[in-house]
C-alpha cells in the first residue's frame, strides 16, 4: 500500500522495511514528520499511497500531522482538523470516499 512513497524515499524505505513494527503513511519527501510540535512546516504535502490497496485492507480513515494537498485525487474527503490545548499536535482527518 505504501510502496509509492517508499520508492521516493530511501530513508523511509529502510526505516519501514528494517523495522516495520508501526503503521505509517509517508509523504516520501520530508524526513522527520513525527517530531512532537504543534505545527510543522513541510516541503511537500502530497501523499503517495495505493488507494485500492488501502480500500482492500479495510482502510477508511487517515489521520495526518499535515494537511494533505492531493486527498481528492486519491479518493478521500477531508473530515476536519482537530487539536486540543494540551496536545502537541494538530490532526487532520480524511475519510475514504464511497
Amino acid at each position: 500500500m505504501i510502496a509509492p512513497a517508499l520508492e521516493r524515499s530511501e530513508s523511509a524505505r529502510i526505516y519501514y522495511d528494517e523495522w516495520g513494527g508501526r503503521t505509517y503513511l509517508f509523504s516520501a519527501y520530508d524526513e522527520n514528520i513525527w517530531k512532537p510540535v504543534k505545527t510543522m512546516a513541510v516541503t511537500d504535502n502530497r501523499l503517495f499511497i495505493n488507494t485500492e490497496a488501502f480500500r482492500k485492507l479495510g482502510g477508511r480513515y487517515i489521520f495526518s500531522r499535515i494537511k494533505i494537498s492531493n486527498v481528492e485525487d486519491l479518493g478521500f474527503d477531508a473530515v476536519g482538523c482537530f487539536t486540543d490545548g494540551d496536545s502537541p499536535y494538530e490532526i487532520y482527518v480524511y475519510r475514504l470516499a464511497v
